[in-house]
């Protein structure tokens, strides 16, 4: 609200109405706006991402393979659905959506899954510091270590 009040305060109406309006543009109720929230909200505990594997992959030039994109970031998206099927066993076994419509249905009414449904990451000291005094030495999802994310599938 502060940030909302300096805008108004320095700029003016029409600035905070440029600032609404653009974000209902790129992110506004409309299917493919999905894609964002599916991506970056929490549906699964102890999953960070997840891919889309609907029809709308065709026109969105398959940003919907998000997990295949950030296992392999140099592959081009044409190819995305290609890897997929070549490491079915992989990615078969973890969480997707196939609906952006749903996913957006579910954010707005699903109590569990709002804008606070995110994966929080540790410091690498805290989670070495944490991993030393469990028992259990694997990783616990989304934490950081060396630089890479550690997910449930990972351990």
């Amino acid at each position: 609200m502060t940030f909302n009040f300096v805008v108004v305060y320095f700029f003016g109406v029409k600035a905070m109405v440029y600032l609404i309006g653009g974000t209902l543009l790129a992110l506004g109720a409309h299917p493919v706006a999905g894609h964002f929230v599916a991506e970056h909200y929490m549906f699964h505990k102890g999953y960070e991402t997840y891919s889309y594997y609907g029809i709308l992959n065709c026109l969105t030039f398959n940003v919907g393979y998000h997990n295949e994109h950030h296992d392999f970031p140099a592959v081009p998206g044409c190819n995305l659905p290609k890897l997929r099927e070549i490491a079915r066993d992989y990615y078969d076994t973890l969480p997707h959506h196939d609906s952006w419509v749903k996913v957006l249905y579910d954010f707005v009414m699903d109590p569990d899954i709002g804008p606070y449904a995110r994966v929080k990451r540790k410091h690498r000291d805290t989670a070495k510091k944490e991993r030393e005094e469990s028992d259990n030495p694997k990783v616990s999802s989304g934490v950081l270590e060396n630089g890479n994310i550690h997910k449930p599938h990972d351990a």
